[in-house]
């Protein structure tokens, strides 16, 4: 039997983007001491308390603590700091119980504005990633209260205590065209901002701030440059070692390829899937070697040959790149699956420069499929 067992150490290509990132968009604070302030700050999205944010003016960078804030506008965001209430239960059908009573507990954050007029509408996510939903009307924040709890009839089935419904007819009961039905009302941002706009539309106002969803950012572009390749292996062919005596040459080919990447929605840019799709070439030369070739009359002769290998890969990287650093340098990192397609696969014997064809060393590829781990960094700007 005929067995090949082939080893092909390719090279390692890092891929370094220059992006203009900027953390930083135009804004204004408010404090608790009722300064408020103009300038440059850093851009959040913030689905939990930060400790402190950076402001930037043009003579100097503060940094100002959450018991400092009021309120933040920066970009398509505002944030209003309040004293609220939150139910506690959990979101998760696995951990649910049959009780539909409402259980709060108490803190301090920021509320994410979707819609700002005499009745406003915000959200908050709890530490567990919950959704909670508040009403703003007469300087008062109040949460629209909802749990999911488990109804024990025949078996468990999932029920909601659905009391922001009548706090929500309640509220916007001044346009009755809109609150007639609203048992079928998600407890979901969406759908609540959409009853906001109708109601707004009805009592014909203009809110203040109507939050602008993120629009999902993509990038692509041209990957180039160079690819070193060595070649070793093992195997035998009728008992003989094939590869003993031949040491190849190394080989330095151009790569050439693309990127495309999209931001994941809600991580600030930290978050992307990011793929790659290069073309790679290599060949390579054996040290002259003894050959073993046997004619049309099935007489065997012994040459002088060196053995030449080349290949056409079309490589593709998938994965998810993670960022941590601030607006002025970021390190990556990068990991996902590594797909590899032969599109062409040749190797040949030269006998005193005229080409064997005939050889049969290497076959084609349909897919080799690995996993992949690597790093880089991007830079706007280091000065």
């Amino acid at each position: 039997m005929e067995k090949r067992i082939f080893f092909l150490i390719g090279f390692l290509l890092l891929s370094f983007s220059i992006y203009a990132q900027d953390d930083f968009l135009p804004g204004k604070i408010y404090l608790e001491n009722g300064s408020v302030l103009e300038g440059i700050v850093e851009s959040k999205i913030w689905n939990r308390n930060p400790e402190k944010i950076n402001f930037k003016t043009q003579s100097e960078t503060t940094v100002y603590k959450f018991n400092e804030l009021k309120r933040v506008e920066v970009g398509n965001f505002i944030f209003e700091k309040a004293a609220i209430k939150y139910e506690v239960s959990s979101s998760n059908p696995k951990q649910l119980t049959d009780s539909p009573i409402l259980e709060f507990a108490l803190d301090t954050v920021f509320l994410r504005v979707i819609i700002e007029g005499p009745k406003s509408l915000l959200m908050f996510k709890t530490k567990e990633g919950k959704p909670q939903y508040y009403i703003k009307h007469e300087n008062q924040i109040t949460l629209l209260e909802h749990r999911f709890y488990l109804a024990r009839t025949e078996g468990l089935v999932l029920r909601e205590n659905k009391r922001y419904v009548n706090q929500l007819v309640d509220l916007l009961g001044d346009c009755p065209t809109i609150t007639q039905n609203l048992n079928g009302l998600s407890y979901k941002e969406e759908p609540i901002e959409r009853l906001f706009k109708k109601y707004f539309e009805c009592i014909n106002y203009s809110p203040s701030f109507t939050i602008q969803r993120e629009k999902t950012k993509i990038a692509w572009g041209v990957n180039l440059g160079l690819t070193s390749t060595t070649f070793n292996g093992e195997g035998n062919f009728y008992g003989t070692d094939i590869f003993a005596s031949e040491d190849y040459t190394q080989s330095l080919a151009p790569t050439v390829g693309g990127f495309f990447e999209t931001v994941v929605k809600g991580t600030n840019e930290e978050l992307k899937l990011h793929a790659d799709a290069l073309f790679t070439y290599y060949k390579v030369e054996g040290a002259p070697n003894k050959f073993a070739l046997i004619d049309e009359n099935g007489v065997g002769s012994q040459l002088i040959g060196k053995r030449e290998i080349e290949q056409l890969h079309l490589k593709l990287y998938p994965g998810i790149m993670y960022s941590l650093g601030n607006e002025k340098f970021k390190f990556i990192l990068m990991a996902g699956l590594g797909l590899c397609v032969a599109l062409l696969t040749k190797s040949s014997v030269v006998f005193d420069n005229q080409f064997y064809e005939k050889d049969p060393l290497l076959d084609n590829s349909s897919l080799d499929v690995g996993f992949t781990l690597g790093g880089g960094f991007s830079f706007n700007k280091l000065i």
